[in-house]
């Protein structure tokens, strides 16, 4: 390490708490190696920020992360959204950001969005013992007689993972493994071995099966977190199935389930075997939830035409209005069929008026935005939520499309849509009728909001088909010239 003063001058006099070091690029390699002389015992590794929000989420009292060391270079950057994160799970964690040489303007907005402090890289042991927010016990400050030397545990002494057993995942007892004692120490020895406190995870298999049922996305934290404490050490990392490369040195075992690869095991001090039995317990954790959201997705989806069936609009649209009107926004429904529907299925059978079905909804899938949501909800009967929240896509793109643009564009494609299996004397073009209405003018919630859109796509029928009628709260600024023609129930 260049320009570094002797580390033995300074040494991070901290609590017991971790410091966690994501990692994110060359940079870090360098940085472990200075953090591990000045804060002996305390740094850990951890493969991404998500890990570490969890560790920190999941960490108890007496085992608590002091500092989270992130590079800049990590994917996906974004310092306000990292700040956000950790201050949800632990408002007191120390937040430093890593960055190369003569990048100010990333330190100063860092330190702007809540970062606790920047550092450029590579940095000196005074410094990144500042960003620590530790302090420095130098050879004035130590007891008369006391040397350099004495003040410093012996090489050779047992690790925290030399004093705890290996443990095999059978039956999963709720609690870690006794910790066995060591063997007694020759009668030269001065200094006792140390001792590690078993880490107390109070999880179990119920806590497992109720995160795969609520859905909750801490099923991959608490496997881990269960892990950890009965191996008694906090490196085990859990990685995504593409993640682990030939430099990594750690034992990385994947996690299999059925020939299918769900993720990879990684650790510096466990063994392949030990490894290897927790990877196919967690496998099957992991499998489980994989296969119970299958079957979710299976439940609320339209077999046919793979749009969400009734059951899931039911769903989205309680949930989105619940959103709607914590965030004050509007959210707009179109209640849709296609005219004329029953004479593809007379004439043709239901193999062509399959395929007019999802033709239909594979061109409404193209048209509408990305927090849009297409459903069958009927034979011939389709309702859109219209709630995009996300706006613009950048700083330079122009906002979507509007709900009445939309609409009005999807019934003008929808004419031009052809189908092989009805060929040539199909009965004219394919058309639809349509009624929007918006929350909150023309419903204060779903029920009420689907029968006033339900309504105006009946007026639009009455009123000569291939029409869109619109309620009060979605009032048309369309031109006579579009496609179709509108009625605005104004």
């Amino acid at each position: 390490m260049t320009g570094s003063a002797p580390i033995q001058s300074e040494v991070y006099r901290g609590n017991a708490e971790r410091i966690l070091v994501v990692h994110g690029g060359i940079e870090r390699f360098n940085t472990l190696d200075l953090i591990r002389e000045i804060a002996p015992d305390h740094a850990e590794i951890v493969d991404d920020v998500y890990e570490a929000v969890a560790m920190v989420g999941l960490c108890r009292a007496n085992e608590g992360v002091h500092t989270v060391l992130v590079p800049i270079t990590i994917p996906d950057y974004a310092a306000s959204r990292i700040v956000e994160a950790f201050r949800i799970v632990d408002g007191r964690v120390r937040l430093v950001l890593l960055v190369p040489a003569g990048r100010q303007d990333a330190i100063d907005t860092a330190l702007a969005a809540g970062f606790d402090d920047a550092i450029e890289m590579p940095t000196t042991p005074t410094r990144l013992l500042e960003a620590l927010g530790g302090r420095a016990s130098s050879a004035e400050t130590r007891p008369s007689g006391e040397s350099s030397s004495q003040a410093t545990e012996p090489a050779d002494s047992p690790t925290p993972e030399d004093s705890i057993p290996n443990s095999v995942p059978a039956g999963l007892p709720r609690t870690p493994p006794a910790i066995l004692e060591d063997e007694p120490d020759p009668p030269s020895m001065t200094l006792d071995p140390p001792i590690l406190e078993p880490v107390e995870e109070n999880l179990g298999d119920v806590d497992l099966v109720e995160s795969v049922m609520a859905d909750d996305g801490t099923l991959r934290s608490m496997c881990l977190a269960m892990i950890r404490s009965h191996l008694g050490t906090q490196d085990v990392h859990l990685l995504e199935p593409e993640d682990g490369s030939e430099e990594d040195p750690r034992s990385n075992m994947p996690i299999l389930h059925r020939g299918r690869t769900m993720g990879r095991l990684a650790s510096s001090s466990i063994g392949d075997e030990d490894l290897s039995r927790w990877a196919e317990w967690i496998g099957h954790w992991l499998a489980l939830e994989h296969q119970v959201r299958s079957l979710e997705e299976l439940c609320e989806t339209d077999e046919l035409t793979d749009a969400g069936n009734r059951r899931a609009f039911e769903r989205v649209l309680l949930e989105t209005l619940d959103a709607a009107r914590r965030e004050r926004r509007i959210v707009t429904l179109m209640v849709f069929d296609i005219d004329n529907f029953k004479s593809y299925n007379d004439l043709y059978g239901h193999e062509a008026g399959d395929e007019v079905l999802c033709e239909t909804v594979e061109l409404l899938r193209t048209t509408i935005r990305r927090g849009d949501h297409v459903f069958r909800i009927g034979g011939d009967e389709f309702v859109v939520i219209f709630s995009d929240t996300e706006g613009p896509r950048g700083e330079h793109s122009t906002p979507p499309e509007s709900v009445e643009q939309i609409a009005h564009r999807f019934q003008a494609q929808v004419c031009n849509l052809r189908f092989p299996k009805l060929g040539v004397q199909a009965p004219g073009t394919l058309s639809i009728s349509a009624g929007l209405a918006t929350f909150p003018w023309d419903g204060h919630d779903g029920p009420s909001l689907l029968r006033h859109a339900d309504q105006l796509a009946l007026e639009s029928k009455r009123s000569g088909k291939n029409a869109i009628t619109f309620g009060p709260g979605a009032r048309s600024r369309c031109r006579d010239d579009e496609p179709g023609h509108t009625n605005d129930k104004g």
